[in-house]
């Protein structure tokens, strides 16, 4: 019998969710990617490519038709490098944010460093 051993992918994942449990707990939903992808001027496309998933799958958790995962929440954080106090301020953001909103008055994030 042949024991599969995991790729370096999930065992570096894996680790990652073992020592950064906390931020798993701060998850995002399908609203806050789209503030974020706002924030940030990313298409669904654009954001999709950054993150290694296809811009329908975006969509879906965008449209809540798929839940955001830790998996993805990881990825997402990771790769837009999302501090705790970011998230919890999009979590707000989110809350008081009704589907058909316009956010065209949303300043987008400058990227740039002491932000």
């Amino acid at each position: 019998m042949l024991i599969e051993r995991p790729s370096l992918y999930e065992w570096a994942f894996t680790f990652f969710i073992v020592s950064n449990k906390e931020m798993i707990h701060m998850s995002i939903n399908g609203t806050m990617i789209r503030l974020l992808r706002v924030l940030y001027g990313l298409s669904q496309k654009d954001l999709a490519d950054l993150i290694g998933c296809s811009d329908v799958y975006i969509s879906y958790l965008e449209t809540e038709k798929r839940r955001v995962t830790d998996r993805m929440t990881v990825r997402i954080r990771s790769e837009l490098s999302l501090t705790d106090s970011e998230i919890r301020d999009l979590n707000e953001l989110s809350q008081s944010t009704r589907r058909g909103v316009v956010l065209g008055n949303v300043p987008k994030h400058s990227g740039g460093e002491g932000q």
